[in-house]
């Protein structure tokens, strides 16, 4: 079957079949209301279509950055992509095909647009990685996921004994869960969360809020908020779209009752319930991975989503530098502007 390949910049060619295409494959990252975020960091959206006939069978929304407000030579240093989550297919199409029309549009793109950088990682699991993003200097990582379509029973009985011993501690010592509308509460327990975290960098919490306030109307994120006695001691932000949810934040206030287990434990729960399928708590570290460069995350973060017992997938996440002299310049130039 011979395929027709396109990239437009701003809004695919039909939004409607896009749409349609993101939400069967349950990826929020590839709907075309996210451009609105990217516009938050003043970066556009590039829409890869494959096509057969007028049907779209494969297709990747990435970003691209180039600066506005300087000379065109330094905008031409600027230049970058970035390439979050996988791309989305038509099930019945030829993926692997269509993974490799995929690769080689990216690397034409890359090439035709001198692209200095470009970064790229996996979110939901179920995509194929570009090749090209496959390089020495790419991070390995696993995605942990839960399958919502077994039996609460089954779910609880993949869950470790000691998160069992935890969710029944939140429960008996008066911790509920309850699905909140109040930002602003959440931020501020991210907020705690990152203060007690020295050499972490914390999210861009402006980011998270427009975030939410872009994705709730449509009833894709959903904020649980673990309280005790009134007080909010962990949260989360669920996003979803389809069948798939992901993991997106999370905050939580040092406490003696483990909320945070019982909240996710609630989230499993209400997500079956609403019908989901599958389920993404996100990175992971490789078994054994002693370089993967944040210990808090190997010995806290891996160890708490591993006692859920979820399914792992293989991903990666990799920044390549295209251009190394462009890239240096500009990055001087950063500096200097940066200073003054």
């Amino acid at each position: 079957m011979k395929y027709a390949v396109k990239i437009s910049i701003g809004q695919p060619s039909d939004p409607t079949q896009w749409n349609a295409l993101a939400t069967l494959n349950g990826n929020l990252i590839q709907h075309t209301s996210t451009a609105v975020l990217d516009r938050f960091f003043k970066n556009e959206s590039a829409y890869l279509e494959i096509l057969s006939g007028t049907t779209l069978v494969g297709a990747y929304r990435f970003n691209y950055f180039e600066s506005k407000r300087l000379p065109a030579f330094f905008r031409s240093i600027s230049r970058s992509a970035t390439f979050w989550g996988e791309a989305i297919y038509l099930p019945s199409e030829d993926r692997l095909l269509i993974a490799q029309l995929i690769n080689t549009a990216i690397d034409d793109y890359l090439r035709d647009n001198k692209i200095v950088k470009l970064k790229y990682t996996n979110y939901y699991g179920a995509g194929i990685s570009p090749e090209l993003f496959h390089t020495a200097a790419a991070k390995e990582f696993c995605m942990a996921i839960i399958d919502l379509e077994q039996s609460e029973e089954q779910l609880w009985d993949r869950v470790h004994s000691k998160h069992r011993n935890s969710i029944r501690k939140a429960e008996k010592s008066g911790v509920t869960i309850a699905v909140s509308e109040d930002i602003d509460a959440f931020i501020d327990l991210m907020r705690v969360t990152y203060e007690g975290q020295e050499g972490k960098s914390a999210p861009n919490y402006d980011y998270i809020k427009a975030q939410y306030s872009l994705y709730a109307p449509q009833e894709n994120a959903i904020l649980y908020i673990a309280y005790h006695e009134g007080v909010a001691y962990n949260g989360a932000m669920v996003t979803l779209l389809g069948d798939t949810a992901y993991y997106a934040f999370a905050g939580t206030v040092k406490n003696p009752w483990a909320a945070g287990n019982l909240t996710q434990w609630f989230i499993l729960k209400d997500l079956k319930a609403k019908g989901l399928k599958k389920y993404s708590l996100g990175q992971v570290a490789l078994e054994g991975a002693s370089n993967f460069g944040d210990v808090k995350f190997i010995s806290g973060i891996t160890t708490f989503k591993m006692r859920f017992g979820p399914d792992l997938e293989k991903g990666i996440s990799t920044n390549i530098i295209l251009r190394p002299f462009a890239n240096k310049i500009w990055n001087l130039l950063v500096k200097m502007l940066m200073r003054g």
